[in-house]
């Protein structure tokens, strides 16, 4: 699995490089299951407390010829539950696949999965996950009284209320 950097195996899938079947590049992830389910995942390095609340967004391509053989999924704690995009058509096409979820307040890490059903396989190319954005602001070191609260307003210019 050196070939793919990164990612964290669970029971023991056959992962290639596959350069014939891709969606963009020069090569997508071939997974092949065993006689359970084949699963890779990346764990998430952030500041749970910072981004509780926040939505992540995880996506990817995912090629292959048989119906409920992959999907992607997404865990908060360590796959003791996960966020599940449905199963791949098996239309023998890529097909991309979403998920959008709200980090939980009680999330103790996050992890990205891609999985291939028992004995199945599939191919999966594109992938990305993001969180929304964290807003920080540095207070001046001169103001030692305050201000204890900045916030910023979502109203348009020509929204905003007049006195």
């Amino acid at each position: 699995m050196a070939i793919f950097t990164g990612w964290t195996s669970v029971n023991s899938p056959t992962l290639t490089a596959e350069t014939s079947i891709k969606f963009h590049g020069s090569q997508s992830m071939k997974m092949v299951a065993g006689a359970s389910l084949g699963q890779v995942y990346q764990a998430v390095t952030v500041n749970i407390n910072e981004v509780a609340g926040k939505t992540l967004r995880f996506a990817a391509r995912i090629y292959t010829t048989v119906a409920n053989a992959a999907r992607i999924r997404v865990s908060f704690d360590e796959e003791a539950t996960f966020s599940s995009h449905a199963y791949h058509s098996g239309a023998a096409q890529w097909e991309l696949q979403k998920l959008s979820v709200a980090v939980p307040s009680t999330a103790t890490s996050i992890r990205a999965y891609l999985e291939t059903t028992a004995l199945r396989t599939a191919y999966f190319d594109a992938g990305w996950l993001a969180i929304d954005r964290l807003y920080r602001y540095t207070i001046p070191s001169g103001l030692i009284r305050g201000p204890f609260d900045v916030m910023e307003s979502t109203l348009r210019p020509s929204a905003r209320a007049t006195w």
